[in-house]
């Protein structure tokens, strides 16, 4: 597991481990980042790095599109705020089963 500060590290992070032929098979996005780039701008940059990453969007807002319907938006799935450690893990397994969204 590799927690990053920032989108755009995120980004940097994940180009550089796919480049290195150790690619991530999951990533979990925040969609509300103050004062970066929030999750679905991360996620289009990371298609652009890789466009069959499978993405998970975490937010404590559920009513939000995105959560609502987070495969029209690229993501495999969702994990709302707060969240437990079974259910990171639930959302993790079930990420990895999924066909990746191409956008």
């Amino acid at each position: 597991m590799v927690a990053t500060g920032s989108g755009a590290e995120a980004v940097t992070v994940f180009q550089t481990a796919t480049i290195e032929g150790r690619p991530f098979g999951v990533v979990l996005l925040d969609l509300r980042v103050a004062g970066g780039m929030d999750g679905l701008e991360t996620l289009a940059r990371l298609r652009a790095v890789d466009p069959a990453v499978r993405a998970i969007a975490s937010s404590g807002v559920t009513s939000d599109e995105i959560m609502e319907s987070p495969r029209l938006h690229g993501f495999v799935g969702i994990l709302a705020k707060p969240y437990s450690l079974d259910e990171l893990e639930r959302a993790v397994a079930d990420a990895f089963r999924a066909v990746p969204v191409n956008t």
